[in-house]
């Protein structure tokens, strides 16, 4: 695999497979190895994490050791998950690999799955989920204004008339190479961008939460359907298009700490919903400015508790 420049910390793969009749499975044996760290999905649950900690996996996580490739051969990593994981017709493997430092000299990936027939035991009492919704994904087109005066005073409703804003791919900013929309102004750039992003939720009685995944660069709000739900390198006060940041962050600093919020889906509604968010620069001459934000809907959390509950038991999470 390559890369133009340094490679990236991480790269994803994903694998699909059909099951006939998964009632006649018993349990599923994974192995693969880590190098440097990985983590594996099944159906969108965590069921084998190796070299990676116990915190929430971003992108740019690094892994907690450097194993050559030949060590990491030598001793695989294995897991047996349970039958009533997977489901009639298409199951999907998903995987991260994570680097332990970015000039590592080598990286690997290999897995096998071997399917177990046999009874099958008895799933929780909630059933896993498919893999988790992405309401919004990264590098999604937004909604934006970037202009030296205020928006309308209902800017962030799910009403709003954004007929007028423009619009391009995330991440959008300035003064890095990563920038997808580039922002300019005639003059001293404004101190505040605006956005707005709409999606669909069929049925939040069947959603749990949403999390919401972003960056404070230089300082951010985030507001859905109306209701302001994380601030970052702001003050306390009202805001106006006027505000400064409270911090200065360069974009790598900023995208190496997400802003992380979670939800209730009680803040969601039937149909169409909307994020909006405004970032603001610390000084009006700032070198570079960033926005990107993802939003994930989750759902069986209890099944997925329940799995990382029994791989714990089994000392296969958190090595």
């Amino acid at each position: 695999m390559n890369a133009e420049g340094i490679k990236p910390l991480s790269y994803h793969l994903r694998k699909t497979f059909t099951v006939a009749d998964a009632s006649t499975i018993s349990n599923l044996e994974f192995e693969t190895v880590a190098d440097d760290g990985i983590v594996v999905y099944l159906n969108g649950v965590e069921v084998l994490r190796s070299n990676m900690g116990t915190e929430k996996i971003a992108y740019n996580s690094y892994a907690t050791t450097a194993p050559s490739t030949g060590t990491a051969q030598a001793n695989p990593v294995k897991v047996t998950v349970p039958g009533w994981a997977v489901q009639d017709g298409k199951n999907t493997v998903s995987v991260e690999v994570h680097s332990n430092y970015r000039n590592t000299p080598n990286s690997s990936f290999d897995l096998k799955l071997k399917a177990n027939l046999g009874e099958q035991p008895d799933p929780p009492v909630t059933p896993p989920e498919t893999e988790p919704a992405m309401a919004i994904e990264a590098g999604e087109t937004w909604k934006y204004r970037f202009l030296g005066s205020a928006p309308a005073d209902n800017w962030v409703a799910v009403d709003a008339d954004d007929t007028e804003w423009s619009q391009g791919k995330a991440p959008l900013g300035w003064g890095s190479s990563t920038i997808q929309t580039e922002l300019s102004a005639a003059g001293t750039k404004p101190l505040t961008s605006y956005y707005r992003k709409s999606f669909t939720v069929k049925d939040p009685a069947a959603v749990q939460e949403m999390r919401i995944t972003t960056r404070a660069d230089d300082g951010i709000a985030v507001y859905v359907n109306g209701v302001e739900v994380a601030r970052k390198n702001l003050p306390t006060s009202a805001l106006t298009y006027r505000t400064y940041a409270t911090a200065a962050p360069r974009t790598g600093t900023a995208q190496n700490a997400p802003v992380e919020v979670t939800i209730p889906a009680s803040a969601l509604q039937s149909g169409t919903n909307v994020v909006a968010a405004e970032v603001h620069s610390n000084w009006s001459a700032t070198p570079d400015s960033s926005f990107e934000l993802e939003a994930e809907l989750i759902s069986g959390k209890e099944a997925q508790n329940m799995m990382k509950m029994g791989l714990e038991k089994q000392g296969l999470l958190g090595q």
